[in-house]
Parts: C-alpha cells; structure tokens; sequence
C-alpha cells in the first residue's frame, strides 16, 4: 500500500560486464522491505548516498553498511554530486538519446 510507505528511494543499478543500467523510484515501508530485497537481490560493489540526515536517514545508512558489508559506501553532496531524478533524466536524454525519436518511451514521459 503506497498510502503507508514511509520512506523513498531513487535507484541506479549498474552491472558493467553485462552493460546494462536499471533507472527506478519505489515507495517502501518502514522497515525497508523492498530495499532489504533490492540489496539482497542484487548484491552491490558500491553504494552512493546522499550526504545529510535530510536526504538519507541514519536508519536506511545503517541497513546499507549492514546489508553491503563488503560494498564501498560513499556519501555525496547534493545538486553537484548527487543528481536529482529530474537532472539524472536530462542528462540521460542529452548524452544518450541526442535524437528524441530513438530515445525510450519511458525517458521521454520523465522529462515532459
């Protein structure tokens, strides 16, 4: 139930030898279910977080370190280091995609 979620994620999943990139948002609950099963799921090398308790509580920090344990977790600044959904989009768009009529569905319905 989105209604009860307390918590929002913005997701990139990287996996360099196959070349492919996974872009998501989801709404999870409190105890973090579905970043508990993300992060078991697909096990990480590295984790990038925004800087600040604002941004990225201590609780979901904690669940990172203790989830990635051999992961390197790095904290960034926001705007100049860690993109909002909105400019990760664009940039996307811009660098990828040059010609709007190859560029996915998806993309295209996130920067109207």
């Amino acid at each position: 139930d989105e209604d009860s979620a307390t918590c929002e994620y913005g997701v990139c999943l990287v996996d360099a030898p196959t070349s492919s990139v996974v872009l998501g948002v989801f709404a999870d609950d409190e105890q973090r279910t579905r970043l508990r099963t993300m992060l078991t799921m697909y096990p990480a090398a590295e984790v990038l977080l925004e800087r600040g308790e604002e941004n990225c509580s201590a609780d979901t920090r904690k669940l990172v370190k203790f989830m990635c344990p051999g992961a390197l977790i790095d904290e960034l600044r926001s705007g100049d280091e860690f993109w909002t959904a909105e400019k990760a989009a664009q940039q996307m768009g811009s660098c990828y995609f040059p010609d709007s009529d190859e560029m996915p569905e998806v993309l295209r319905l996130v920067l109207e």
